[in-house]
């Protein structure tokens, strides 16, 4: 695997917002960019004066979306590819190559519709590095300061891939972390009311807070330069991530690496942060 980064690149907004964003990623890891089209050339187009129309058209495509990726990084060796087949398992086979792969993500605003492409979510459920998902409106430009990047976790061992790579592009974004922990009491715990039942509750709060915090030490003695926020709260982790997406730069989820006849899945959580996250949604397989 090289340090490269690829972004799909279709013509379409999104994926010149996708460009735009995996440029400032290849900056700030000091790599070169790859944007890379890919598609299932129609047959009346494989021969003759007609391919060449077409395959002008991708070389356009491509030059503009690298003008675009350029824009704001103007030291950055940008180069571009195009290849024909299947997309989702020619952009999962790229993805094994490279450290990040970054693709357009057609989604709507939150609980107004489900319009993620189904080759993005196809190739974050299978590929076998991160890949970044980006909206079309996804703002650029040079702020004063970056929004935290959101990071949720839970309290097992597989959360420490998530952390590693919200930390290490918190780090090169130069902003902070919020690692957010949800969790759900027992459904008897509703009820309230009475002082063993409050006291019990807090008591509850208490040790996942402290739970969080033994989580976090291990990471903060290694990265003293970046500063991570713990956020414990009670609800649907899918809520609570998409609230505090609102805020962020970036999202992190994880995805297990569970396959059902060959083929990945995204869990109801990552699922939920893709389709409603107003940012960038990094989907990280854990395994």
């Amino acid at each position: 695997m090289t340090r490269s980064v690829i972004a799909g690149v279709d013509g379409s907004p999104e994926s010149v917002a996708a460009a735009r964003w995996a440029a400032g990623a290849a900056a700030r890891l000091r790599t070169d960019l790859l944007l890379l089209h890919v598609g299932d050339w129609p047959v009346h187009v494989a021969h003759g004066a007609t391919f060449e129309v077409h395959q002008g058209r991708i070389r356009d495509l491509l030059r503009s979306a690298a003008a675009e990726a350029g824009r704001d990084h103007p030291g950055l060796a940008v180069r571009t590819a195009t290849t024909a087949g299947d997309p989702i398992v020619c952009l999962v086979e790229a993805g094994t190559q490279v450290e990040l792969l970054v693709l357009g993500s057609r989604g709507q605003g939150a609980f107004q519709g489900l319009l993620v492409g189904s080759t993005a979510l196809a190739v974050a459920a299978r590929s076998r590095c991160p890949v970044v998902l980006v909206r079309a409106d996804q703002p650029f430009g040079s702020a004063v300061s970056v929004p935290e990047v959101v990071v949720g976790v839970d309290s097992k061992d597989s959360s420490a891939v998530l952390l590693e790579f919200a930390i290490e592009a918190a780090a090169r974004m130069k902003t902070g972390v919020r690692v957010v922990h949800a969790w759900s009491p027992p459904p008897h715990w509703f009820g309230g009311g009475t002082a063993d039942a409050d006291a019990e509750h807090a008591q509850a709060q208490h040790a996942e807070v402290d739970r969080l915090e033994e989580i976090l030490e291990p990471w903060r003695s290694a990265h003293p330069g970046v500063e991570l926020i713990p956020a414990t709260r009670v609800g649907s982790a899918a809520e609570i991530l998409t609230e505090e997406a609102r805020r962020a730069s970036l999202v992190v989820v994880g995805r297990h690496d569970r396959r059902h006849g060959g083929i990945g899945r995204l869990g109801a959580v990552a699922h939920a942060v893709i389709h409603y996250a107003r940012c960038p949604v990094a989907v990280v397989p854990r395994d």
